[in-house]
């Protein structure tokens, strides 16, 4: 939805569904995924735009109850594209809460989930260098705060990929 000629409100909606041959109790079991996001952006020129928002996540299953959760996030986008490259960075802060009830049995012992507090920040990059290079990177790192210490975690995952252009 335009919003004059730099204002943008978007909404996205997204449902994934995971079915699997075989299921298990621990990696493969069959849910469904649910994403929403509202943002509020602004293009600054040709080159740089920034948004903001709210993002929703749920996951369902009956599968494995103890795997069910809500995320609830705000995010802030930036995002540069010119001849040269193209660069996103998107740092998000939110919290994650399991479902708990005294019907909620998890079927594994390691489904067994706290909720917690997040925060992550992504990456993009795709970037051209001398010599006919170009330079792309994705990373994704993350900070999880559990309601059991025990669970708390850190995460960096990144990949780099040098392409030659013809």
């Amino acid at each position: 939805l335009r919003l004059g000629s730099s204002w943008t409100l978007r909404a996205n909606n997204e449902a994934e569904l995971f079915r699997y041959q075989t299921p298990d109790s621990t990696l493969d079991f069959d849910y469904e995924l649910a994403h929403a996001q509202l943002s509020l952006r602004r293009e600054m020129g040709l080159t740089w735009a920034a948004a903001v928002g709210p993002r929703y996540e749920q996951l369902t299953t009956t599968w494995d109850p103890a795997e069910r959760y809500r995320e609830i996030s705000g995010v802030i986008e930036l995002e540069r594209i010119d001849a040269g490259g193209w660069w996103s960075v998107t740092p998000a802060a939110g919290w994650r809460g399991y479902e708990r009830s005294s019907t909620n049995v998890s079927l594994s012992s390691s489904a067994i989930h706290s909720s917690y507090a997040f925060y992550a920040l992504s990456l993009f990059a795709d970037q051209a260098v001398p010599a006919g290079l170009r330079i792309r990177v994705l990373a994704d790192g993350r900070l999880e705060k559990h309601q059991d210490p025990s669970q708390d975690s850190r995460s960096l995952y990144f990949s780099v990929d040098v392409r030659r252009l013809f």
